[in-house]
């Protein structure tokens, strides 16, 4: 059989041939390379909000150094609670309304939780906002890997979910590292004042969620493949 003749079992190759990669016939290379760009930003925008919170506890909310550590363990603890709560619901709601829509908007619930998360004028209240940070964990730990398997053949789903989490592994490195070193240049914009830093620091994550939610929009909107994002 030739490469062009691809069946819905078989698939078709895509990208170098070394990885043998073979995606879905009905899905094109931009459906594929938004998958790719989806997995770059995925985990580093899951994990900025727990590099943030040293910096929160301290320098905005005055917690005691010795009451951080529970404080940590405890927002770790209930968003691991709502995601688990949650991720079934992702699941079964994406196989009504598609894809597409769950994904956008869990970098959607991303952003809006970093919007939040320097607002909050207290402990409890950081709780909350990361609670319904955490929904958009949900949605995103969800999405990925769903969307690999909807888009590779059975015989190169193995390939295409390594990629992505190669491409987790790689934007935790380039986009957490730059974030971080934002701080000092926020604090010297702000003259040292430690609630506009916050703010403008975390910010700037919510910035680049709201980014990759508005880059899957337009890319759900505008691909060209016959099935769902």
């Amino acid at each position: 059989m030739s490469e062009s003749a691809a069946t819905p079992e078989a698939g078709r190759p895509l990208g170098p041939k070394f990885l043998k990669i073979r995606i879905a016939p009905n899905i094109s290379g931009f459906n594929f390379a938004t998958l790719l760009f989806g997995s770059f930003f995925g985990i580093a925008m899951m994990g900025f909000v727990n590099a943030s919170q040293p910096y929160l506890f301290t320098e905005v909310l005055n917690i005691p150094a010795d009451e951080q550590g529970p404080l940590a363990g405890n927002l770790t603890f209930l968003s691991e609670v709502v995601v688990i709560l949650t991720i079934g619901l992702m699941g079964a709601l994406s196989d009504k309304v598609g894809r597409k829509p769950i994904w956008v908007g869990a970098f959607l619930i991303l952003g809006l939780g970093y919007l939040l998360y320097p607002t909050a004028t207290s402990a409890d209240q950081l709780t909350l906002y990361r609670m319904f940070f955490a929904i958009g964990l949900a949605g995103n730990t969800a999405m990925l890997p769903s969307v690999a398997n909807d888009y590779a053949v059975d015989t190169a789903r193995g390939k295409v979910i390594s990629v992505c989490f190669m491409l987790n592994g790689l934007g935790f490195i380039l986009l957490l590292t730059p974030l971080r070193l934002l701080l000092p240049v926020f604090s010297d914009m702000t003259g040292g004042d430690p609630v506009q830093t916050a703010k403008l620091w975390i910010w700037s994550a919510a910035g680049v969620c709201l980014f990759v939610s508005t880059g899957l929009l337009l890319a759900a909107v505008y691909g060209h493949a016959a099935g769902s994002l």
